[in-house]
């Protein structure tokens, strides 16, 4: 019997070890997740200002109104946004943690944001370079 618990003990301690690491791990590949799906707006509004003159300010709503793609990636782990500059030439895309997907906690890299020129931007308490790597 005391070596079941003795067992159990150990088990006990490695699981409160592994399962933070673990869990940062799956946040941290998740972000793959906003990268795809921004370069997927990125190039979506690419193909709509060679067609239109202008960049797109909708990421849902159908062409010429927008652009055509879901509102979320691709997993519903992030929401997609764009604010558009007034001239229609530059713009900042979005992708935020949505309230149902495990990355609303990850505090280190939160939001993610690439411009019209393609400078990829975050927000949380990491750097640019470990957060879009």
């Amino acid at each position: 019997m005391l070596e079941m618990l003795i067992a159990l003990a150990v088990v006990g301690i490695l699981a409160a070890i592994a399962l933070p690491a673990y869990q940062r791990h799956v946040q941290r590949v998740n972000r793959g997740e906003a990268m795809v799906a921004l370069y997927g707006v990125l190039a979506a509004q690419e193909r709509f200002h060679l067609r239109h003159g202008a960049y797109a300010a909708d990421v849902t709503a159908a062409p010429p109104a927008g652009l055509g793609i879901g509102g979320t990636s691709e997993g519903r782990r992030y929401s997609l946004a764009i604010s558009l500059s007034g001239d229609g030439q530059s713009f900042i895309a979005t992708a935020t943690p949505t309230r149902e997907g495990s990355q609303a906690s990850d505090d280190t890299c939160l939001a993610f944001s690439v411009d019209h020129r393609g400078r990829r931007a975050i927000s949380g308490s990491g750097d640019v370079a470990s957060c879009w790597r």
